[in-house]
């Protein structure tokens, strides 16, 4: 039983919301991994110590450090939105309003003393293992025919050099909220959910030539009346289950085979049989 809930609890989570816990816990467990690693060079078949040895060499450099503290800084908050945006009771309004809190905390992460912390903890991580310092890559410089008589750009440091980068990480996501949630459709379809949910008509239904406001507010009244919803997909699922023919088991079809007048409802309406 044990193992089944494990496998459940894996099956059940998305590659959206695992990495997280995958780089804390080899930050945790650095040491570790870099005796597993070697060990695995040493004793393993001969693909498989060329894979560990090149792994192992990366994990010797503080550079490796500094990349996994920037990620999990990063892919914390995205996890925590991705989780937010599967959830089945989700609506349109909490996925923009979680965005929002991610992308507030996004802003307030690009700045230099936030930075200079993650930087701190990569450099005394590095100096604790004994790895290799946190340096600036081998810089190639372009032709002078690319860059004319001007000088070349150099970062003056490595933490001036990974800092622009962090930047560029935190611009990325923030171009990727405004492009994927600040779409004009995508408030529509917020618009009518809150219709749909409240009851409370907008101007986007006259949009839609098909709909009768005026009748909508009524049978939305009516609907929240007989029914419990707090989401969309709530209310899909209501109709759904609703039979169409549902009030005609109501009907005392014996009685009005039975009738004086049943003749002429033949003549009038058909037959009932």
């Amino acid at each position: 039983m044990q193992i089944y809930n494990q496998r459940k609890n894996s099956w059940e989570s998305t590659k959206w919301t695992v990495r997280t816990p995958a780089t804390c816990s080899v930050l945790k467990q650095y040491e570790s991994v870099l005796m597993a690693l070697e060990e695995m060079a040493s004793c393993s078949s001969p693909e498989t110590s060329a894979k560990a040895n090149g792994l192992h060499g990366t994990f010797l450099k503080g550079n490796t450090v500094l990349g996994l503290l920037m990620a999990e800084d990063l892919m914390g908050d995205l996890e925590c939105l991705n989780t937010s945006l599967q959830l089945r009771k989700q609506t349109l309004s909490g996925m923009l309003e979680a965005v929002d809190h991610v992308k507030t905390s996004m802003q307030v992460k690009r700045t230099e003393e936030h930075f200079d912390v993650l930087f701190s903890k990569a450099t005394a991580v590095a100096t604790k293992l004994d790895l290799q310092p946190i340096q600036i890559p081998h810089v190639r410089k372009p032709t002078k025919r690319y860059t004319g008589q001007a000088a070349a750009h150099i970062h003056p440091d490595a933490q001036s050099l990974y800092r622009v980068q962090f930047y560029n990480a935190l611009d990325t996501v923030n171009t990727q909220f405004i492009e994927r949630f600040e779409q004009a459709g995508f408030h529509k379809l917020q618009q009518l959910e809150n219709v749909l949910l409240h009851g409370d008509m907008d101007k986007v239904v006259e949009e839609y030539p098909e709909l009768n406001s005026r009748l909508l507010q009524v049978q939305l009244a009516m609907f929240g009346a007989n029914y419990t919803y707090e989401t969309s997909s709530d209310v899909a699922s209501i109709i759904r289950e609703m039979v169409p023919e549902k009030k005609l088991d109501r009907l005392d079809l014996e009685g009005i085979r039975s009738s004086r007048r049943s003749d002429k409802r033949k003549k009038a309406f058909g037959s009932f049989t």
